[in-house]
């Protein structure tokens, strides 16, 4: 057998494969979390809010203004304290509604405590 009938079996097989692992994973919700950053907010995101947090008279942050934030944020890891055992403090920053904010939480182990929702300048 020719190398090249041996390459279109093999290509077959392949793309075969790719075709039932789509199906399989399809109605999955699958992630695929390699980097700090995405395991970070895939861990913060998993948990509940402990408390709104506010942050003058006419603002504060509710669970659904805290979950949009999340989806845009990155973490800040040289601002982070992760050294701690009991929860992990986390400095996040993203946009929210064209201005750039900074979220300073603590990471527990069932529970997300907000400290600090701030404008970056």
């Amino acid at each position: 057998m020719s190398f090249l009938w041996r390459l279109v079996y093999y290509s077959f097989g392949f793309f075969i494969g790719l075709i039932i692992l789509s199906f399989i994973f399809s109605g999955k919700k699958t992630t695929c979390n390699y980097s700090p950053n995405d395991r970070v907010i895939a861990d913060i995101s998993k948990k509940s809010l402990m408390h709104n947090f506010i942050i003058n008279e006419n603002d504060f942050i509710d669970s659904a203004r805290f979950a949009k934030f999340i989806k845009s944020a990155k973490v800040n890891f040289s601002q982070s304290n992760t050294k701690v055992d009991s929860c992990k403090i986390y400095s996040l920053y993203g946009y929210e509604k064209g201005i750039n904010r900074n979220l300073k939480l603590k990471n527990c182990k069932k529970r997300i405590i907000i400290l600090e929702f701030s404008e970056i300048e």
